[in-house]
């Protein structure tokens, strides 16, 4: 009974310190944010990395900037020594609440549908609290740039890109998608899209933010979304009426020349509401809109990232239905 008392004393006041660590900054919570993160991210890759077809040719780490993680994981069929055939491309963002992550997350997941006749990219960018909003939408440009810029080499054809992300990366494709084809929007950003409208041909959401409004500010959710406030936008508490969390927030700009969304979320994901929300929007703007969405009673729970579990079935449905709307607005 004493050392249980002991480990509970401990216990509490770590997260009495944690807690005043993060009044002065939010580094402490990041680093253990980001640790779960990376745990997470290895035992993914390891799980899927049996599934994948031995012929997938990889180029890893190519650079699209100057800083180290303005880098690109690009993966494709065929033979390193023979030129790839160019092929729709899916250029895949990389979740984390823009304070974590990393492109290498998703090796696994793309290998396994590179071998499907896609190209796949996994894009590198600089995470929070070191940079902060926008650097990283800023990056995306930079990136879809020096894609199509590099298309044969990389086996990317560049008039059947698809705009993917995953979590904080679902946002960022959701608002490089808004910036290409919104030229308001792109000027109250002061960003300059980098490709054209008519490359991209549609855009896959997974368990996405795209208001952090809607979200849930108490508890444990509450405490992460402040760290996340902190570390991206630099103020825990942003005022309604913020320049950046209004770019931010896609979900209340106009979205009519979005080309065709997919967006899926799981039943048992904080974010569920953010998704159905960003649905509903697309739906009144009439754009074409598919969705995997889960009734609350759907068992077993789907919790954030349901879609990256392939030893459950509704993680494998979810994966043919993305390609079945890839290959549908590919064609």
């Amino acid at each position: 009974m004493r050392r249980l008392k002991r480990f509970a004393l401990v216990i509490g006041g770590f997260l009495i310190l944690l807690t005043v660590a993060f009044i002065v900054s939010p580094w402490p919570s990041v680093l253990v944010i980001r640790a779960v993160f990376d745990a997470d991210s290895k035992g993914r890759n390891v799980a899927l990395a049996h599934l994948a077809k031995p012929d997938i040719v990889e180029l890893l780490n190519e650079p699209y900037g100057r800083e180290e993680r303005e880098t690109l994981n690009v993966f494709y069929q065929g033979q390193p020594s023979v030129s790839p055939q160019v092929k729709p491309t899916v250029i895949w963002i990389h979740g984390g609440a823009f304070i974590a992550g990393q492109k290498e997350d998703l090796t696994g997941y793309l290998k396994i549908l590179a071998g499907e006749g896609f190209t796949t990219i996994a894009v590198g960018y600089d995470t929070g609290p070191s940079h902060q909003y926008p650097t990283p939408v800023e990056q995306m440009q930079l990136a879809l740039a020096h894609i199509s810029e590099n298309a044969e080499r990389f086996g990317v054809d560049r008039n059947r890109i698809f705009l993917a992300g995953d979590s904080a990366g679902a946002q960022l494709a959701a608002q490089s998608a808004l910036i290409i084809s919104n030229t308001e929007y792109a000027l109250t950003t002061a960003i300059k899209p980098l490709i054209a409208a008519n490359q991209v041909k549609g855009i896959l959401l997974w368990c996405g933010v795209y208001d952090p409004r809607l979200g849930d500010g108490t508890g444990v959710i509450g405490y992460f979304v402040r760290t996340v406030m902190m570390s991206y936008f630099g103020e825990r508490y942003p005022a309604a009426d913020d320049q950046k969390l209004a770019q931010f927030a896609v979900i209340n700009h106009d979205l009519s020349q979005f080309p065709p969304v997919f967006i899926s979320v799981g039943n048992d994901d904080p974010l569920e509401a953010q998704s159905r929300a960003l649905a509903e929007k697309l739906e009144l703007q009439n754009v074409q809109l598919d969705t995997l969405f889960f009734d609350e009673a759907h068992q077993p729970a789907l919790g954030h990232e349901y879609q990256f579990n392939f030893e459950s079935s509704d993680g494998k449905i979810a994966f043919d239905r993305m390609l079945a709307f890839l290959r549908a607005h590919s064609s």
